[in-house]
C-alpha cells in the first residue's frame, strides 16, 4: 500500500488507490499526503489489521505534502486485535488536511483513537460519515479533534453555517470512553448519529 501511495504522489497526486476484498496484517504505518484517496471494497470485505503498538494510516500535509488537496478514505475495516498494552495510537490520523472525507469505515479493537484530527479549523476541515466505531477499551476515544489554540479567540457564532467545522454524521459509536472529544479550539458538528454503551462520557 505504501508503494502505491508513493507512486500516486510522485505522479502529481489527485489519484485513487483501490484495495480489493482482502485481509492484510500490517507491520507498520502507511504515510499519506494530501490528494490521495484510498477506497476499499466495503468495510466487511477490506480488512486491515494493525501491527503491535502501531497505527495504520497517517495522513499529513505537513510531513508528506499535498497541502490544499482533498483526501478520501472509504470502505475499509480497521482492526487492532492486540492486548491493551499493544494497542495502537490511532487507526487514522489527519494533520492539517483540507476537505477530507472518511466514510463507510469500521473501527474495532484496542485503539486509543479511532480517528485523530488536528489543525486550524478555519483552514482544515472535512466530513466523517456512515462509520461505526466499536471499541472495548475503556480508555479509548472514537474521534479526537484538536485545533491550534488560536481559534479559542474566535467567536464560534461568526462561523455558524460555514464549512469551518468537522462534520460527523450518520455514525455509530459503541464502547469508547469518549465517542467524540475536542480541544484547543476545534470546531465540530455531531448529528444524526447513535451512541451506545459508552464507557465514560458519551460526548
Amino acid at each position: 500500500i505504501q508503494n502505491a501511495v508513493d507512486e500516486i504522489e510522485a505522479a502529481g497526486r489527485n489519484g485513487t488507490l483501490y484495495i480489493p476484498e482482502c485481509s492484510i496484517n500490517f507491520t507498520g504505518t502507511v504515510h499519506i499526503g494530501g490528494g490521495v484517496n484510498i477506497i476499499g471494497a466495503g468495510r466487511g470485505k477490506t480488512k486491515l489489521y494493525a501491527a503491535y503498538g502501531k497505527s495504520l494510516f497517517s495522513v499529513s500535509t505537513i510531513h508528506y505534502g499535498g497541502a490544499g488537496l482533498p483526501t478520501r478514505i472509504s470502505g475499509i475495516a480497521f482492526y487492532n486485535n492486540h492486548p491493551r498494552e499493544g494497542r495502537s495510537g490511532f487507526a487514522i490520523q489527519l494533520r492539517n488536511c483540507t476537505d477530507y472525507r472518511i466514510d463507510h469505515c469500521y473501527f474495532k479493537g484496542e485503539y486509543t483513537y479511532g480517528i485523530s484530527i488536528s489543525g486550524n479549523p478555519f483552514l482544515y476541515h472535512g466530513v466523517i460519515d456512515n462509520c461505526e466505531i466499536d471499541f472495548s477499551n475503556p480508555g479509548s476515544y472514537g474521534i479526537s479533534m484538536s485545533g491550534d489554540d488560536e481559534t479559542w479567540a474566535s467567536d464560534v457564532r461568526d462561523v455558524y453555517g460555514s464549512e469551518n467545522f468537522i462534520f460527523i454524521e450518520d455514525c455509530v459509536f459503541s464502547g469508547p470512553h469518549h465517542s467524540t472529544k475536542s480541544g484547543a479550539g476545534a470546531h465540530y458538528v455531531l448529528r444524526h448519529s447513535t451512541v451506545t454503551h459508552s464507557n465514560g462520557h458519551p460526548v
